[in-house]
C-alpha cells in the first residue's frame, strides 16, 4: 500500500507522484478519497459570530480574534446536514496544547467561557446582558 498523502504533502501534489510511483513499481491501484472533510466558513459579521465577540469583550475585557482552526470540528456536520451556517467554534484552552499528551485548561478559563456563551445566548434571544 501507499500512504497518500504523506505528512506535509497535499492531495492534490500526491495523487500523481503516488500513480507515477505505483506505476513504476507496476502496482495495480485505485485512489480514493476515505475521508473529505470541506471548510466551511462564518462571516466574523454574523449575528453568531458578534454576540459572542461582544461577550468575550464583556467577560474578558479584550478584543477577541478571529481565526481559521487548523483542525476540523463538528461544525461542518451543523452546516453540510442541518444548513445551520451561521455556526462558529468557540471554546476554551489554548489551541497549540488542543489534543496533545500535556494539555489542560485552566479553570478560569472555563469558567469564563461558560459567561461568555452564556451572555452570547442571551443576546441572540434578545434579553438584557447588562449592556447599554
Amino acid at each position: 500500500k501507499i500512504a497518500v498523502p504523506a505528512p506535509g504533502e497535499t492531495r492534490l501534489r500526491a495523487t500523481p507522484a503516488a500513480r507515477r510511483r505505483a506505476a513504476e513499481l507496476g502496482v495495480p491501484h485505485e485512489i480514493r478519497d476515505r475521508m473529505v472533510v470541506h471548510p466551511t466558513f462564518t462571516p466574523s459579521d454574523g449575528p453568531v459570530s458578534t454576540a459572542v465577540a461582544a461577550s468575550i469583550q464583556q467577560v474578558t475585557g479584550r478584543a477577541p480574534t478571529f481565526m481559521a482552526s487548523p483542525g476540523t470540528y463538528d461544525q461542518k456536520h451543523f452546516v453540510r446536514i442541518a444548513q445551520v451556517t451561521d455556526c462558529i467554534s468557540y471554546g476554551p484552552g489554548i489551541l497549540e496544547l488542543a489534543h496533545q499528551p500535556d494539555e489542560y485548561v485552566r479553570l478560569d478559563d472555563i469558567a469564563a467561557s461558560m459567561k461568555v456563551m452564556a451572555l452570547a445566548t442571551m443576546r441572540l434571544m434578545h434579553l438584557e446582558t447588562g449592556t447599554a
